[in-house]
């Protein structure tokens, strides 16, 4: 089941470059996250690439970003600039019906008893923009 949510991931990668943040964010961090995959970085040309950090362009305004060793956990990936309507898909997702997330304040949610280590998923402010992130933390659920 794992390698078949992979190969949907991978193929809907093409119509991902032309969608929004909240898909690029669903399909190269949350879903690889959830699977115990890698983020998915192909097709993006990487932009910043340090010791713990490495930053690709998405599309005008959105950047993927991977922190390898976030302050809160042991790997990150998230999108800055998305806008309103994406926060709000992933607020949905989180919140609609979903058993494998808990609320553990605004606009976060902690991964339910069922993967390990366990996952945060947020909604973050950043000036005019959000980030939508998933860490992977050091905690056991």
């Amino acid at each position: 089941m794992t390698k078949a949510i992979l190969a949907y991931v991978l193929a809907m990668l093409p119509a991902a470059v032309m969608a929004g943040a909240w898909d690029e964010f669903e399909a190269r961090c949350l879903l690889p996250f959830e699977n115990l995959f890698p983020v998915i970085v192909d097709g993006l040309d990487r932009q910043i690439s340090i010791s713990e950090l490495a930053v690709f362009d998405l599309t005008v305004g959105e950047k993927l970003v991977i922190e390898l060793v976030p302050q809160d956990g042991e790997l990150a990936c998230g999108v800055h600039g998305a806008d309103q309507s994406d926060a709000q898909a992933l607020r949905n997702r989180m919140t609609a019906g979903n058993r494998n997330y808990v609320p553990q304040g605004a606009d976060v949610w902690a991964s339910d008893e069922w993967i390990e280590p366990q996952l945060r998923v947020s909604v973050e402010r950043d000036a005019d923009d959000f980030i939508l992130r998933v860490i992977e933390t050091d905690l056991e659920s």
